[in-house]
């Protein structure tokens, strides 16, 4: 975290010392939302801090607020300018408060440590405020408070929010206010703010949305982070990353991330990762979908199960699978980029995706990823030396029914006993290569054409056909019959035929394969089984 100076640190220290379904908007919330440019300070009254700590005070106090403190006519605590004093609060409201009450166009400022505003008690709004130069901005206990329309910045901590229900942050700034803590509260709304050199943390909370905000995410630890919280929604917002992360998870369950937007920005027009996990339990059901990435990765990891990434688009950005079973990557358009399973990953799908531009490779399989199911992906690539359709290290994966062009190898295989069926490989160096260490591995109904080789075996036991009478199509052979695969292996395919166009494969069995609590269809003949 970010300190300006050794005050700080101090504090940060003493806070911690201290204290150790998405929400539905209030049908009021729209009422608050009024832009304005915060506080005229030619508008303003001088006055000192405000305390109050019962209902009567507000009636009682010298400055005489207006209202009644009922919903339809709160107490009214507004055009003040107050200065704080060292170590105390710009404005208290705790105690015995039940009431209803506003803090309106007020400026509240300081010049080393205190609060802001500290509400403690009752049902307060905090609109169109200028809080600046304070150790919390603002400090949040009870329920029931919307800040919106206010301008916080120069402060350790923007807000601290602890042991809160039902919290609205809207179309507020935040600049230079490092830390934006909201931990254990239940019932969040964080809606169309503008985070830059601070960071939201959403510690241990549940109930909550993010909604239309924009995140300028210059440094390390300006990220939204989301921590040991539960059953939230993250939703059309905007990341704008240099070299950093957008969005930050760990020990997190059943989070939507959806509809957003994470952009490389800075001088260097780089970003690093849009979606980042951290730790190594806890974390499952989460969603990504539907979110841009450009120029930035989305990374799942140490995910124990109900990991979804779908319907995103990356231009110059990959996906990252590691240590997470069970996972689903479908229907994403990556351009210039590439999908990478670590390890770990085991019965996860990847189907349906489509790649173009391909540096190095387009999937990379690495070890330890058995029941792994590749199928209906479209790759291209550069036709660069080295460079791999998919470039398969582990045991015991099915490829099936991917199409794959323009790599120096189509299918690069250094893994045992995988199924390699009804895929498609055209415009490669070598169309399928078996490396020397590979073996036990079933290869058959692929269509191989216009490869400068259209295989190569240099591993051993590796079968070209279903032993009954089923082969690989072949672009260059004239007639049915045998085909000798080259490579030092010495395969054949026994049943190879010639590749015609078109050429029309059977009619495959369905096999339906659960996926968390839905059922998902994924065409995988019976054929491609391997036959016992």
């Amino acid at each position: 975290m970010r300190l300006h100076n050794y005050l700080k640190y101090c504090t940060l220290a003493l806070l911690f010392l201290m204290m150790f379904t998405s929400p539905a908007m209030p049908d009021d919330l729209t009422s608050f939302i009024v832009a304005n440019e915060g506080p005229v300070l030619s508008q303003l009254t001088s006055v000192s801090p405000i305390s109050i700590t019962s209902d009567a005070g507000f009636a009682s106090h010298l400055l005489g607020f207006p209202g009644n403190g009922s919903e339809s006519d709160p107490y009214r605590i507004e055009n003040y300018d107050i200065e704080g004093t060292l170590g105390g609060n710009g404005i208290l409201i705790g105690g015995s408060v039940t009431v209803y009450y506003e803090i309106r166009n007020c400026r509240v400022h300081n010049t080393f440590t205190g609060t802001g505003i500290n509400l403690q008690a009752g049902h307060g709004v905090i609109d169109s405020c200028e809080i600046m130069n304070h150790t919390w901005g603002v400090s949040l206990a009870g329920s029931d408070y919307l800040i919106t329309s206010t301008e916080i910045y120069d402060t350790s901590f923007g807000i601290n929010a602890f042991q809160v229900d039902d919290v609205s942050l809207v179309d507020s700034n935040f600049e230079n206010a490092d830390v934006v803590l909201f931990e254990e509260v239940s019932g969040l709304n964080i809606l169309g703010n503008t985070f830059s050199a601070s960071q939201p943390v959403v510690w241990n909370s549940d109930s909550f949305s993010v909604s239309g905000n924009t995140f300028n995410i210059e440094e390390y630890n300006e990220w939204l982070a989301l921590d040991g919280s539960q059953i939230g929604t993250v939703e059309g917002n905007i990341f704008n990353i240099n070299n950093n992360t957008g969005i930050w998870i760990k020990n997190c369950q059943s989070i939507i991330i959806t509809d957003c937007d994470f952009i490389a920005s800075g001088p260097s027009g780089a970003g690093w990762l849009g979606v980042d996990f951290r730790g190594f339990s806890g974390t499952r059901d989460i969603t990504i979908q539907d979110c841009l990435f450009e120029s930035v990765n989305c990374d799942g990891q140490n995910i124990e199960e109900g990991l979804l990434i779908t319907n995103c688009v990356l231009n110059s950005g990959s996906i990252g699978l590691v240590d997470s079973p069970g996972s689903e990557v479908s229907s994403n358009t990556l351009t210039n980029g590439q999908i990478h399973v670590a390890y770990n990953c085991n019965g996860s799908l990847v189907y349906n995706n489509t790649l173009t531009d391909c540096p190095e490779y387009g999937l990379y399989i690495r070890e330890n990823n058995t029941d792994l199911l590749v199928s209906t992906n479209t790759m291209k690539g550069s036709k660069s030396q080295d460079d791999h359709g998919i470039n398969l290290q582990s045991d015991g994966v099915t490829l099936y029914n991917n199409v794959i062009e323009n790599f120096d190898s189509g299918i690069y295989i250094d893994g045992d006993d995988g199924t390699i069926c009804n895929n498609t490989l055209f415009g490669n160096n070598i169309g399928i290569e078996i490396d020397s260490g590979s073996s036990s591995n079933n290869l058959y109904y692929n269509i191989l054409y216009d490869n400068t080789q259209n295989a190569n075996d240099d591993g051993s036991d590796n079968t070209w056909d279903d032993g009954v009478s089923l082969g690989n199509y072949w672009g260059n052979l004239n007639a049915p019959g045998e085909y000798v695969i080259p490579g030092s292996a010495g395969s054949v395919d026994r049943y190879a035929r010639p590749y015609r166009i078109p050429i029309i494969p059977p009619s495959p069995q369905v096999l339906l394969i659960l996926v968390g609590a839905g059922v998902v269809g994924v065409a995988v003949a019976v054929v491609c089984l391997r036959r016992r």
